[in-house]
């Protein structure tokens, strides 16, 4: 009997002891898996805020070529103003030496004609 009730302590104990590490494996696979999650989470933490900088980079590279191209498109303007007022003012020029040329034939037949009437005077008058 006494050597019964040994073994049946015996037994109660190793069930035990099997039970404690069954629990202890279960917490430690429990705690594994929540490190895991922790980890996996600040690996997506860490991928979102990548993506947040790239995101903020390709905003401020954005920015850049725009600005650029405005700064690109009101230098062309700028130029072609000045071309447009360079044109304008050949083109003033030259009307302004046409109506200049054209004054002085009309002051050359004016003075032709003048001195046509004067040669006319003079040999009525010889």
């Amino acid at each position: 009997a006494r050597a019964r009730a040994e073994a049946l302590r015996a037994q109660r104990e190793a069930e035990e002891a099997q039970r404690r590490r069954e629990e202890q494996e279960e917490w430690e696979r429990g705690f594994r898996r929540k490190l895991e999650e922790e980890e996996e989470a600040r690996r997506r933490d860490r991928e979102a805020e990548s993506e947040r900088e790239a995101q903020a980079q390709a905003e401020v590279e954005r920015a850049a070529r725009e600005r650029e191209e405005r700064r690109r498109q009101e230098i062309d303007k700028e130029r072609r103003t000045r071309e447009r007022r360079r044109a304008e003012a050949e083109e003033s020029r030259k009307r302004m030496a046409e109506r200049c040329a054209e004054a002085e034939r009309e002051a050359e037949r004016e003075a032709d004609r003048l001195r046509q009437r004067l040669r006319e005077q003079e040999r009525e008058a010889a």
